[in-house]
């Protein structure tokens, strides 16, 4: 049975758990730790689509956006949904995020996979970093997109070099676990330490469980490329 350490998807919320014996780290963002049982990644989706929309809402600027958001919260779900289409439809990368989880989970839509990826892609494409955390998520888990490691782990690191706690967390297993990169457990506990920088809280437990089986001068250096890597404002982690 799946364990689920904490809820994954757009919101602050984050997610792990296992799948076919494959370890899977956050499928999206941060929250309490939480025991979803056998759920499924879909369903875990379709839950957090209502707080997608609050998250983005909160900072939305005024205007058609917005009003597609305040639509959604008041269940006009049509009106909505028609909305963040035309939107889109002119590139925005929020509205193609609200429409790729849509048709992700096929909770408002017929479930396309097709059509999720492509409006992700787009959204991940001008910068999106929940977009990419999602194709990445996507990539590990093998929902609507073939497993492959490399690619997660590249879509990880788009995000996490943008600040994505989550992406921080699963690019460090991924360098842990010698999932789609070399195995690493300097580069591993460095990202871990931006992720508890920037507010994971599964990442500090994962982060002392391997310090453990680190020597001094690879702590040292782990904590120095994490510096290095912070300053810079994420251009030298590597």
């Amino acid at each position: 049975m799946s364990q689920i350490k904490a809820i994954p998807i757009l919101t602050p919320l984050s997610c792990n758990y296992i799948q076919d014996g494959k370890a899977l780290g956050d499928k999206l963002q941060t929250i309490p730790v939480l025991d979803m049982g056998g759920a499924t990644l879909i369903q875990l989706l379709s839950r957090v689509l209502v707080l997608l929309l609050t998250f983005f809402g909160a900072s939305a600027h005024a205007g058609e956006y917005e009003n597609a958001v305040a639509a959604y919260k008041r269940g006009d779900v049509a009106s909505a949904l028609s909305q963040f289409a035309k939107l889109s439809e002119r590139g925005d990368p929020r509205a193609q995020l609200h429409l790729g989880i849509a048709y992700l989970t096929g909770k408002h839509f017929k479930q396309d996979c097709a059509k999720a990826i492509d409006l992700l892609n787009k959204s991940a494409k001008q910068g999106n970093a929940m977009a990419q955390h999602n194709i990445g998520v996507a990539y590990d888990s093998g929902t609507c997109l073939r497993v492959d490691d490399k690619k997660a782990a590249n879509w990880y690191r788009l995000a996490a070099k943008q600040g994505h706690a989550s992406s921080q967390n699963n690019l460090a297993i991924a360098y842990e676990k010698g999932r789609g990169v070399k195995k690493s457990k300097v580069l591993a506990y460095a990202w871990w330490t931006l992720a508890i920088k920037n507010g994971h809280k599964n990442a500090t437990l994962y982060q002392f469980k391997l310090s453990s089986k680190m020597t001094s001068a690879e702590l040292k250096e782990a904590s120095r490329l994490a510096e290095n890597c912070f300053r810079s404002n994420y251009r030298n982690c590597d």
